[in-house]
């Protein structure tokens, strides 16, 4: 998506993208944080990233995609809580249209395509976000935290050169599976919340979310291991991370969703 922008949009100079590790960050927050509260907090941090990198280039605001109402962390009342972490100014140009102004936009300036096909991968909060959040439960709720996670996040940020990002960046390597190509030792495990893995779900699969699956996934070193979320993009991640600690782990193409309607 910004390399798109960068080669549209960027004629006289060469734009760079700054990179922050949040993985650390977020496994803290789902781990310490009220399920509520999660998706606040992390924006808060969002926030304070921002404006780390905006001093470092001396810049004056922060620009967001932000529209009202959109998801739950832009209401009215959850974007004031999020912006009290920081000082400086935040403009949001997209604030009060619709999603049909914004595909149109897209559409202008080249991203509607790419963006048709990213699947959101957030594993912070499954149901039911706060909506209007309380500074004084995100106050009570922040001390929990180890900040120094944070600051080592910033002080990790890589720089990416925009006009080389295609150069620039690893893929996360790939390691699909087909359900048809299971193996019969592997082990199925469904990532998704226990409330629709109870709802529905693939026979001989077990549920074990995200959050509990560091306390489990050592029984099954010896045993290829299939991980499915809804749509497969959670899932490739989760298995990219395993494979790394030396798991013969792969993910189901397109998730439990693509399974249902299949099957």
């Amino acid at each position: 998506m910004v390399s798109i922008l960068a080669k549209n949009w960027s004629y006289g100079y060469r734009p760079k993208m700054y990179v922050a590790d949040y993985r650390p960050l977020a496994a803290m927050i789902r781990d310490r944080i009220r399920r509520d509260y999660r998706i606040v907090i992390l924006k808060r941090f969002m926030y304070r990233g921002g404006e780390y990198i905006a001093d470092l280039l001396k810049a004056d605001s922060l620009v967001t995609g932000e529209v009202l109402g959109q998801v739950s962390s832009q209401t009215l009342r959850n974007l004031k809580v999020s912006q009290e972490a920081i000082k400086i100014p935040v403009n949001r140009p997209l604030f009060g249209l619709d999603k049909d102004d914004i595909m149109k936009i897209a559409m202008e300036i080249g991203t509607y395509e790419s963006s048709k096909v990213v699947e959101e991968v957030c594993a912070l909060v499954e149901r039911f976000p706060v909506l209007r959040a309380s500074s004084k439960v995100v106050e009570e709720e922040e001390s929990k935290l180890d900040f120094r996670v944070f600051e080592e996040s910033l002080d990790n940020i890589r720089v990416y050169d925009l006009r080389d990002l295609e150069y620039d960046l690893k893929p996360i390597e790939d390691y699909p599976i087909e359900y048809d190509e299971i193996p019969d030792n592997a082990v199925l495990i469904d990532v998704r919340p226990s409330n629709e893995y109870i709802e529905s779900h693939i026979p001989g699969s077990i549920n074990i979310p995200q959050e509990e699956l560091s306390e489990y996934i050592e029984d099954y070193r010896d045993r290829p291991i299939i991980i499915i979320c809804r749509a497969g993009v959670l899932s490739k991640y989760i298995a990219y991370i395993l494979r790394r600690k030396g798991y013969k782990a792969y993910y189901l193409v397109g998730g439990f969703e693509r399974f249902r309607r299949r099957y």
